[in-house]
């Protein structure tokens, strides 16, 4: 039988395995942990249990952001490699996912770190992104999606991995069909992800 492979550590890490049909064989988030300590044990551990062989997966999928330099540098360092052996992968961005799902207008909204929140709203075709400090943060509506769990702030958002493993075959069809392949998206430029923090007096 053959398989395509999910592939997410924007946040936590997410592995799944779609059948030929694109429905889950397997769909797993692992929370606590890190990610670049555990990514080729849990894999392998997947691939074991279905006997498959890495280089002869039909396709891999992965989300390619937003989110931090090192969980999106692992997964996009991993495709590189398999789009070396010619292996087929499509890459898309989280806050597209409701879009792809026929959510016309909404707000998706991630933890960012340093303090502030990432927020993508879109309307119809209008779109915009900006970075907003958790002090200033203020939720106006409904029709908010996170990646995994609802910010403490926002009680009712929709989590985009539920929609992931809910909506596989009509998420991943569409994928196929627009040939995605997105880049890397991060929070922040690299330099202003690793600033240097300012050195103390008399050190």
């Amino acid at each position: 039988m053959s398989y395509s492979l999910f592939v997410d550590s924007s946040e936590f890490l997410t592995i799944g395995l779609l059948d030929k049909n694109l429905n889950w064989a397997e769909f797993k988030t692992y929370k606590n942990k890190k990610s670049s300590g555990v990514f080729h044990g849990l894999l392998e551990e997947i691939l074991t249990k279905y006997e498959i062989d890495l280089f002869k997966l039909d396709r891999v999928f992965y989300c390619a952001g937003p989110g931090s330099y090192t969980g999106v540098r692992l997964v996009e360092g991993f495709a590189q490699i398999l789009r070396w052996k010619e292996i087929k992968t499509n890459s898309f961005y989280f806050f597209d996912v409701p879009k792809f799902l026929n959510h016309q207008k909404g707000k998706w909204i991630s933890e960012a770190h340093k303090g502030e929140y990432f927020i993508f709203s879109w309307d119809g075709v209008k779109s915009e992104s900006t970075l907003v400090p958790k002090s200033e943060f203020v939720v106006e509506e409904e029709n908010i999606f996170t990646i995994s769990s609802s910010i403490e702030s926002i009680p009712k958002s929709i989590s985009t991995l539920e929609l992931i493993e809910n909506n596989s075959k009509e998420l991943f069809s569409r994928i196929v069909e627009d040939d995605l392949s997105e880049t890397p998206y991060y929070y922040r430029a690299i330099d202003k992800e690793f600033t240097k923090p300012k050195q103390t007096k008399g050190l």
